[in-house]
């Protein structure tokens, strides 16, 4: 039987229908996308669910997958020692503190380096630490607990640190070994590298025979003693030595 046009289109139309209606149909595809999987609301989700990306009923939304506890290409046992090597240099202060009193300028910090007077520090306690006072912390009147810190310590590493250096070193930062991802994070959390510093140019590029010696290159490492630092130096040298077995 030969269709008209009219017809034609009535049935291309109810194809549509039919194709945007059907669970796992097209537009299941933005779900996806982002690693998670279309499901209706009476099943559990490790990772939480998001709206808008799954075809079907509004019950059926995204369900993501649990996020991972070691962070960015770190496993869990990876993680560990990470936070175990910023402790070695950092350690866990419980009140704030100054960590370079010599300096006229009062950088207050608590717990595994956390800069109190960053950019976002009032919003990350907000988050992390719901019910803390963060103006008694700032200003001493309180204390953290142990727990709290690592708190902190996990979330600034996940959120803002390890996608730093993975960002810093490219997209073969997984691949590395685990003392060389540790002393890519290590470096950046405390500043010494960044996505526009040289080192992090001979780290894209494969050249580690330079790498430890130019990450060396800079004031504080060669005055630590005389600034009062010297742990800078124990902790750069740590790192150079990683980048030297790449070598």
């Amino acid at each position: 039987m030969k269709l008209d046009k009219d017809s034609k289109m009535n049935m291309i139309s109810t194809f549509v229908v039919i194709m945007y209606t059907i669970p796992g149909a097209v537009g299941d595809s933005r779900c996806r996308a982002i690693g998670g999987n279309c499901q209706y609301d009476l099943s559990s989700c490790p990772g939480g669910v998001r709206s808008g990306l799954c075809n079907g009923p509004r019950a059926r939304r995204c369900c993501l997958p649990a996020p991972s506890t070691g962070g960015p290409c770190l496993t869990s046992s990876e993680m560990t020692a990470l936070e175990n090597k910023l402790i070695t240099y950092e350690a866990i202060r419980l009140t704030a503190y100054d960590p370079q009193p010599q300096s006229r300028y009062e950088d207050l910090t608590i717990c595994v380096g956390f800069n109190l007077k960053r950019g976002g520090a009032r919003t990350v306690f907000r988050s992390v630490l719901p019910g803390v006072d963060f103006d008694s912390v700032y200003n001493r009147r309180a204390s953290l607990t142990r727990n709290q810190c690592m708190a902190l310590s996990r979330h600034d590493l996940t959120q803002t640190y390890i996608p730093r250096a993975k960002r810093v070193a490219g997209n073969q930062f997984c691949g590395f070994p685990e003392n060389v991802k540790i002393a890519i994070v290590n470096a950046v959390y405390r500043g010494d590298l960044a996505y526009n510093h040289r080192t992090a140019g001979y780290i894209r590029a494969g050249n580690w025979c330079a790498v430890a010696d130019e990450y060396l290159d800079n004031y504080q490492y060669r005055n630590c003693r005389r600034l009062g630092i010297p742990g800078v130096c124990t902790r750069l040298d740590w790192n150079a030595a990683q980048f030297r077995t790449m070598c």
